[in-house]
Protein backbone atom coordinates (compact mmCIF):
# COMPACT_ATOMS: atom_id res chain seq x y z
CA UNK A 1 0.00 0.00 0.00
CA UNK A 2 2.85 2.28 0.53
CA UNK A 3 3.66 2.36 -3.28
CA UNK A 4 0.32 4.66 -3.53
CA UNK A 5 1.15 7.03 -0.65
CA UNK A 6 2.73 9.41 -3.30
CA UNK A 7 -0.62 9.04 -5.65
CA UNK A 8 -3.06 9.96 -2.54
CA UNK A 9 -0.84 12.27 -1.56
CA UNK A 10 -1.99 14.67 -4.23
CA UNK A 11 -5.32 14.36 -3.56
CA UNK A 12 -6.14 17.97 -1.77
CA UNK A 13 -9.56 18.39 -0.04
CA UNK A 14 -11.54 21.98 1.36
CA UNK A 15 -14.26 22.44 3.75
CA UNK A 16 -17.24 23.70 3.64
CA UNK A 17 -17.98 26.26 6.17
CA UNK A 18 -21.71 25.35 7.12
CA UNK A 19 -20.80 21.23 7.64
CA UNK A 20 -20.46 20.16 10.83
CA UNK A 21 -17.85 17.49 12.52
CA UNK A 22 -18.98 13.96 12.46
CA UNK A 23 -17.25 11.49 15.06
CA UNK A 24 -15.34 8.69 12.70
CA UNK A 25 -13.98 5.73 13.85
CA UNK A 26 -10.72 3.67 13.33
CA UNK A 27 -9.92 0.72 14.58
CA UNK A 28 -7.94 -2.68 13.27
CA UNK A 29 -4.40 -4.38 13.96
CA UNK A 30 -1.35 -4.27 12.21
CA UNK A 31 1.80 -6.44 12.76
CA UNK A 32 5.24 -5.19 13.98
CA UNK A 33 3.70 -1.78 15.15
CA UNK A 34 5.28 0.02 18.20
CA UNK A 35 3.27 0.81 21.87
CA UNK A 36 2.13 4.26 20.47
CA UNK A 37 0.69 5.28 16.99
CA UNK A 38 0.88 9.73 16.31
CA UNK A 39 -2.14 10.17 13.51
CA UNK A 40 -2.83 12.97 11.75
CA UNK A 41 -5.76 14.12 9.56
CA UNK A 42 -5.84 17.37 7.36
CA UNK A 43 -8.75 18.83 5.48
CA UNK A 44 -6.64 21.88 3.88
CA UNK A 45 -9.26 24.33 5.94
CA UNK A 46 -7.68 27.56 6.41
CA UNK A 47 -9.26 27.64 9.74
CA UNK A 48 -8.55 23.85 11.17
CA UNK A 49 -5.61 22.97 9.31
CA UNK A 50 -3.61 19.81 10.38
CA UNK A 51 -5.22 18.25 13.79
CA UNK A 52 -2.17 15.75 15.25
CA UNK A 53 -3.24 13.02 17.88
CA UNK A 54 -2.02 10.01 19.53
CA UNK A 55 -3.40 6.89 21.06
CA UNK A 56 -1.93 3.78 22.49
CA UNK A 57 -1.85 0.47 21.34
CA UNK A 58 -2.69 -3.31 22.96
CA UNK A 59 -0.36 -5.94 20.76
CA UNK A 60 -0.61 -4.09 17.58
CA UNK A 61 -4.33 -3.50 17.99
CA UNK A 62 -5.80 -0.09 18.28
CA UNK A 63 -8.61 2.08 18.24
CA UNK A 64 -8.99 6.19 18.04
CA UNK A 65 -11.64 8.10 16.74
CA UNK A 66 -10.95 11.84 14.64
CA UNK A 67 -14.03 14.43 14.24
CA UNK A 68 -14.65 15.48 10.62
CA UNK A 69 -16.54 17.26 8.69
CA UNK A 70 -15.13 16.63 5.22
CA UNK A 71 -13.58 14.12 3.51
CA UNK A 72 -9.81 14.24 4.78
CA UNK A 73 -6.54 12.83 4.54
CA UNK A 74 -5.88 10.95 7.02
CA UNK A 75 -1.61 9.33 8.04
CA UNK A 76 -0.65 7.81 10.93
CA UNK A 77 2.59 5.35 12.02
CA UNK A 78 4.17 4.69 15.36
CA UNK A 79 6.58 6.43 17.23
CA UNK A 80 9.81 4.36 16.25
CA UNK A 81 8.76 4.84 12.53
CA UNK A 82 7.73 8.60 12.86
CA UNK A 83 11.59 9.15 14.06
CA UNK A 84 13.21 6.54 11.78
CA UNK A 85 16.50 7.51 9.53
CA UNK A 86 13.93 5.66 6.72
CA UNK A 87 14.09 7.84 3.61
CA UNK A 88 10.84 6.61 2.82
CA UNK A 89 8.14 6.99 4.97
CA UNK A 90 6.04 3.93 6.34
CA UNK A 91 2.65 4.64 7.29
CA UNK A 92 -0.94 4.55 6.63
CA UNK A 93 -2.52 7.02 4.53
CA UNK A 94 -5.69 6.73 2.66
CA UNK A 95 -8.62 9.44 2.47
CA UNK A 96 -11.35 9.10 5.32
CA UNK A 97 -15.05 9.60 4.86
CA UNK A 98 -17.21 11.32 7.77
CA UNK A 99 -19.48 8.98 9.46
CA UNK A 100 -17.65 5.75 7.75
CA UNK A 101 -15.97 3.76 9.98
CA UNK A 102 -12.25 2.11 9.30
CA UNK A 103 -10.77 -1.23 9.81
CA UNK A 104 -7.25 -1.02 8.74
CA UNK A 105 -4.84 -4.03 8.85
CA UNK A 106 -1.75 -5.63 8.10
CA UNK A 107 1.37 -3.88 8.58
CA UNK A 108 2.48 -0.19 7.83
CA UNK A 109 4.19 -0.60 4.64
CA UNK A 110 1.42 -3.19 3.56
CA UNK A 111 -2.07 -2.36 4.82
CA UNK A 112 -5.85 -2.50 3.70
CA UNK A 113 -8.82 -0.79 4.48
CA UNK A 114 -12.24 -1.89 5.02
CA UNK A 115 -14.93 -1.81 7.88
CA UNK A 116 -17.29 0.12 5.34
CA UNK A 117 -18.41 -0.55 1.91
CA UNK A 118 -16.30 2.39 0.18
CA UNK A 119 -13.08 1.88 1.61
CA UNK A 120 -13.94 -2.17 0.36
CA UNK A 121 -13.82 -1.22 -2.90
CA UNK A 122 -11.29 0.99 -2.81
CA UNK A 123 -9.17 -1.32 -1.79
CA UNK A 124 -10.22 -3.88 -4.22
CA UNK A 125 -9.50 -1.73 -6.58
CA UNK A 126 -5.58 -0.56 -5.65
CA UNK A 127 -5.07 -4.34 -4.39
CA UNK A 128 -3.67 -5.36 -8.13
CA UNK A 129 -1.75 -2.05 -8.09
CA UNK A 130 -0.02 -2.94 -5.12
CA UNK A 131 1.41 -5.63 -6.40
CA UNK A 132 2.35 -4.65 -9.68
CA UNK A 133 4.03 -1.48 -7.95
CA UNK A 134 6.24 -3.46 -5.28
CA UNK A 135 9.86 -2.72 -5.75
CA UNK A 136 9.54 0.29 -8.17
CA UNK A 137 10.85 3.29 -6.64
CA UNK A 138 9.91 7.07 -7.46
CA UNK A 139 12.30 7.32 -10.02
CA UNK A 140 9.25 5.46 -11.97
CA UNK A 141 6.38 7.64 -10.74
CA UNK A 142 5.15 8.88 -14.36
CA UNK A 143 5.03 5.46 -15.78
CA UNK A 144 3.64 3.86 -12.54
CA UNK A 145 1.19 7.12 -12.06
CA UNK A 146 -0.19 6.28 -16.01
CA UNK A 147 -1.08 2.50 -14.92
CA UNK A 148 -2.84 3.50 -11.93
CA UNK A 149 -4.66 6.26 -14.07
CA UNK A 150 -5.89 3.78 -17.03
CA UNK A 151 -6.68 1.38 -13.97
CA UNK A 152 -8.74 3.21 -12.08
CA UNK A 153 -10.53 4.83 -14.72
CA UNK A 154 -11.21 1.50 -16.47
CA UNK A 155 -12.96 1.18 -12.77
CA UNK A 156 -14.90 4.71 -13.10
CA UNK A 157 -16.29 4.14 -16.66
CA UNK A 158 -17.82 0.50 -15.47
CA UNK A 159 -19.12 1.79 -12.39
CA UNK A 160 -20.59 5.45 -12.76
CA UNK A 161 -22.62 5.36 -10.16
CA UNK A 162 -19.67 4.29 -7.48
CA UNK A 163 -19.00 6.98 -4.92
CA UNK A 164 -15.78 5.01 -4.35
CA UNK A 165 -15.02 5.95 -8.38
CA UNK A 166 -14.16 10.11 -6.41
CA UNK A 167 -12.15 8.85 -3.84
CA UNK A 168 -9.44 6.97 -7.25
CA UNK A 169 -9.92 10.03 -8.86
CA UNK A 170 -8.16 12.26 -6.47
CA UNK A 171 -4.97 10.61 -7.24
CA UNK A 172 -4.98 9.57 -11.08
CA UNK A 173 -3.60 11.98 -13.58
CA UNK A 174 -5.44 15.55 -14.99
CA UNK A 175 -6.59 14.02 -18.87
CA UNK A 176 -7.99 10.57 -17.09
CA UNK A 177 -9.40 12.64 -14.36
CA UNK A 178 -10.85 14.97 -16.46
CA UNK A 179 -12.92 12.12 -18.69
CA UNK A 180 -14.13 10.42 -15.13
CA UNK A 181 -15.95 13.88 -14.65
CA UNK A 182 -17.82 12.95 -17.72
CA UNK A 183 -18.56 9.72 -16.78
CA UNK A 184 -19.42 9.76 -13.07
CA UNK A 185 -23.15 10.74 -12.30
CA UNK A 186 -24.64 13.67 -11.22
CA UNK A 187 -25.74 12.45 -7.97
CA UNK A 188 -21.98 10.84 -6.89
CA UNK A 189 -20.31 14.34 -8.79
CA UNK A 190 -22.47 16.39 -6.58
CA UNK A 191 -22.51 14.76 -3.45
CA UNK A 192 -20.71 13.98 -0.22
CA UNK A 193 -17.50 13.87 -1.67
CA UNK A 194 -18.14 16.81 -4.25
CA UNK A 195 -15.30 18.56 -2.36
CA UNK A 196 -12.74 16.26 -3.50
CA UNK A 197 -13.56 17.17 -7.02
CA UNK A 198 -13.88 20.61 -6.64
CA UNK A 199 -10.82 20.80 -4.86
CA UNK A 200 -8.50 18.99 -7.69
CA UNK A 201 -10.01 21.52 -10.13
CA UNK A 202 -8.84 24.22 -8.51
CA UNK A 203 -5.67 22.09 -7.89
CA UNK A 204 -4.92 22.03 -11.79
CA UNK A 205 -5.47 25.34 -12.58
CA UNK A 206 -2.59 26.42 -9.99
CA UNK A 207 -0.64 24.04 -11.82
CA UNK A 208 -1.52 25.40 -15.53
CA UNK A 209 -0.24 28.70 -13.77
CA UNK A 210 2.17 27.28 -12.48
CA UNK A 211 3.54 25.63 -15.51
CA UNK A 212 2.77 29.33 -17.18
CA UNK A 213 4.92 31.25 -14.65
CA UNK A 214 7.95 28.46 -14.93
CA UNK A 215 8.51 28.85 -18.92
CA UNK A 216 9.48 32.26 -17.80
CA UNK A 217 12.41 30.84 -15.54
CA UNK A 218 12.74 27.85 -18.49
CA UNK A 219 15.45 26.18 -20.33
CA UNK A 220 17.14 29.16 -22.55
CA UNK A 221 16.54 31.92 -19.91
CA UNK A 222 18.52 34.24 -17.77
CA UNK A 223 18.67 32.33 -14.20
CA UNK A 224 17.23 34.93 -11.49
CA UNK A 225 19.70 36.14 -8.94
CA UNK A 226 19.34 35.94 -5.65
CA UNK A 227 21.19 35.91 -1.64
CA UNK A 228 20.60 33.11 0.58
CA UNK A 229 22.57 32.31 3.53
CA UNK A 230 24.47 29.14 3.94
CA UNK A 231 23.95 26.36 6.72
CA UNK A 232 27.28 28.26 8.24
CA UNK A 233 26.02 32.01 8.21
CA UNK A 234 27.61 33.10 5.13
CA UNK A 235 25.60 34.94 2.44
CA UNK A 236 25.68 33.13 -1.24
CA UNK A 237 24.86 35.35 -4.11
CA UNK A 238 24.41 33.13 -7.46
CA UNK A 239 25.43 36.14 -9.73
CA UNK A 240 28.94 35.53 -7.78
CA UNK A 241 29.35 31.87 -9.20
CA UNK A 242 29.19 32.88 -12.84
CA UNK A 243 31.70 31.32 -14.61
CA UNK A 244 31.50 27.78 -13.40
CA UNK A 245 28.14 25.65 -14.28
CA UNK A 246 25.56 25.32 -11.38
CA UNK A 247 22.88 23.01 -10.07
CA UNK A 248 20.28 24.74 -7.93
CA UNK A 249 18.59 21.83 -6.04
CA UNK A 250 15.15 22.63 -4.80
CA UNK A 251 14.32 20.02 -1.79
CA UNK A 252 12.86 19.76 1.67
CA UNK A 253 13.34 16.79 4.54
CA UNK A 254 9.62 16.14 4.24
CA UNK A 255 9.60 15.39 0.67
CA UNK A 256 10.60 11.48 0.57
CA UNK A 257 11.32 11.23 -3.24
CA UNK A 258 14.16 14.10 -2.26
CA UNK A 259 15.38 12.34 0.52
CA UNK A 260 15.79 8.55 -1.60
CA UNK A 261 17.15 10.58 -4.08
CA UNK A 262 20.10 11.71 -1.85
CA UNK A 263 22.52 8.77 -2.15
CA UNK A 264 22.87 9.48 -5.88
CA UNK A 265 23.12 13.56 -5.30
CA UNK A 266 26.08 12.20 -3.64
CA UNK A 267 27.65 10.04 -5.79
CA UNK A 268 27.04 12.86 -8.25
CA UNK A 269 28.81 15.20 -6.15
CA UNK A 270 31.72 13.31 -5.86
CA UNK A 271 32.00 12.57 -9.71
CA UNK A 272 32.13 15.71 -10.49
CA UNK A 273 33.20 17.44 -7.30
CA UNK A 274 35.40 20.77 -8.73
CA UNK A 275 33.38 20.92 -11.75
CA UNK A 276 30.49 22.38 -10.99
CA UNK A 277 28.83 24.22 -8.02
CA UNK A 278 25.92 22.43 -6.17
CA UNK A 279 23.48 24.79 -4.50
CA UNK A 280 20.78 22.49 -2.03
CA UNK A 281 17.79 24.95 -0.96
CA UNK A 282 16.20 23.88 1.56
CA UNK A 283 12.16 24.67 1.42
CA UNK A 284 9.05 24.60 3.81
CA UNK A 285 11.56 23.12 6.49
CA UNK A 286 12.44 24.11 10.55
CA UNK A 287 15.75 25.15 10.95
CA UNK A 288 17.32 23.10 13.37
CA UNK A 289 15.01 19.76 11.54
CA UNK A 290 16.68 20.94 7.95
CA UNK A 291 20.58 21.35 10.11
CA UNK A 292 20.18 17.94 11.75
CA UNK A 293 19.25 16.41 8.28
CA UNK A 294 22.20 18.08 6.23
CA UNK A 295 24.66 16.76 9.15
CA UNK A 296 23.11 13.33 9.84
CA UNK A 297 23.28 12.79 6.02
CA UNK A 298 26.83 13.98 5.34
CA UNK A 299 25.77 16.55 2.66
CA UNK A 300 28.94 18.33 1.71
CA UNK A 301 28.19 20.76 -1.17
CA UNK A 302 26.85 24.34 -0.34
CA UNK A 303 23.49 23.95 1.58
CA UNK A 304 21.43 27.37 2.00
CA UNK A 305 17.70 27.82 3.38
CA UNK A 306 14.72 29.44 1.36
CA UNK A 307 12.44 31.43 3.69
CA UNK A 308 14.54 34.14 5.20
CA UNK A 309 14.54 36.35 3.16
CA UNK A 310 11.98 39.14 1.39
CA UNK A 311 11.09 37.27 -1.26
CA UNK A 312 11.17 33.43 -1.32
CA UNK A 313 13.51 31.83 -3.98
CA UNK A 314 11.27 28.99 -4.76
CA UNK A 315 8.30 31.84 -6.09
CA UNK A 316 11.55 33.47 -8.40
CA UNK A 317 12.05 30.14 -10.10
CA UNK A 318 8.33 28.94 -9.67
CA UNK A 319 8.53 26.25 -7.92
CA UNK A 320 5.63 23.80 -7.64
CA UNK A 321 7.33 19.84 -7.48
CA UNK A 322 10.19 18.75 -5.53
CA UNK A 323 12.83 18.40 -5.82
CA UNK A 324 13.39 20.75 -8.33
CA UNK A 325 16.75 20.65 -10.08
CA UNK A 326 17.93 24.01 -12.63
CA UNK A 327 21.62 23.60 -14.01
CA UNK A 328 22.91 26.60 -15.34
CA UNK A 329 25.53 27.50 -17.81
CA UNK A 330 28.75 29.68 -16.92
CA UNK A 331 26.78 32.36 -18.21
CA UNK A 332 24.01 32.13 -16.22
CA UNK A 333 21.16 30.33 -18.67
CA UNK A 334 19.46 28.09 -17.79
CA UNK A 335 20.16 25.02 -19.66
CA UNK A 336 18.40 22.11 -18.08
CA UNK A 337 15.18 22.15 -15.26
CA UNK A 338 14.22 18.96 -13.86
CA UNK A 339 11.45 17.99 -11.48
CA UNK A 340 11.30 14.63 -9.46
CA UNK A 341 13.63 12.71 -8.61
CA UNK A 342 14.64 11.49 -12.65
CA UNK A 343 17.43 9.54 -13.19
CA UNK A 344 17.90 11.63 -16.86
CA UNK A 345 19.09 14.91 -14.83
CA UNK A 346 22.22 12.98 -13.70
CA UNK A 347 22.76 11.55 -17.49
CA UNK A 348 22.71 15.16 -18.73
CA UNK A 349 24.95 16.37 -16.04
CA UNK A 350 27.07 13.46 -17.15
CA UNK A 351 27.21 14.69 -20.57
CA UNK A 352 27.02 18.75 -19.28
CA UNK A 353 30.36 18.21 -17.58
CA UNK A 354 31.91 15.61 -20.20
CA UNK A 355 31.80 12.46 -18.25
Amino acid sequence: MKRLLFLLLTVLVTVVAWAQAVPTHVSGHLDGVGDTIIFEHNDNSMEQGITVDSTVTKNGSFEFTVNIEHPAMLLFTDVEHSKSDNLVFQGVCFIIVPGEDAVVTGTLIDFKVGGSKIYERVTEVQAPMVQLFKGYGPEKFDSLRQIYSDHCLDYIKAHPDDEAGVLLAGGITDDAFNEALTVLTPTVREGRLASIIENRKKQMEMSAAAEKAAAKVGEGTMAPDFTLTTIDGKPLQLSKLRGKYVVLDFWGTWCAPCMSGMPAMKACYEKHKGQFEMVSIDCYDDEQKWKDTVAKLGLAWTQVRDGNETELVTSLYAVSGFPTKIVIDPNGQIISRTTGEDPEFYKLLDEVLGK
